[in-house]
């Protein structure tokens, strides 16, 4: 089993043992191309229905609008993120389109601040952004797009990631 972590990846954080979670994504992809990534192990959580979560993601202690995360019993993972949030009193952002999909991963360790959890179910998903930036101190507007990932464990903490 690999040890994975939950907490936000900051850039620049300098802690070593923070995987980030564009690495993490491309480690799994690499283990698709293998074969499947297996089912949960006896400890870890089993789904027998689609769960549903909400989860309001936060960055530097702000809120930063919410994720809708739905893990099927397969496996797959599909989620959502939207919202309006504010940096500073001149620059609002809107979430205008922010889709991901992505996979349970049994073989990772769930980790956190606390440590690890071999118990939690670790899942990680991958999508696109696109946030509308307003400066309403002089008007100026424009689209900022990138990858997003969110990734946690079931059990359930969710925190997400943008790059």
């Amino acid at each position: 089993m690999e040890r994975c972590n939950g907490a936000v990846y900051q850039i620049g954080e300098g802690e070593s043992d923070i995987m980030p979670p564009w690495r993490q994504w491309q480690r799994m992809q690499v283990r698709l191309h293998k074969g499947p990534l297996g089912h949960p192990t006896a400890e870890q959580p089993q789904l027998s229905k689609p769960l549903k979560v909400e989860a309001k993601p936060e960055q530097d202690g702000k809120d930063r609008g919410e994720i809708k995360v739905v893990i099927l019993p397969d496996g797959t993972v599909q989620g959502s993120w939207g919202g309006e949030f504010f940096i500073n009193k001149d620059v609002d952002f809107q979430v205008m389109n922010c889709g991901f999909e992505g996979s349970i991963d049994p073989m990772q360790v769930y980790s956190n601040e606390v440590g690890e959890d071999p118990s939690k179910l670790f899942f990680i998903a991958k999508g696109h952004f696109m946030i509308l930036e307003t400066n309403n101190d002089n008007g100026r507007v424009r689209n900022l797009m990138g990858d997003a990932y969110a990734r946690g464990g079931w059990a359930l903490i969710i925190r997400s990631a943008v790059r």
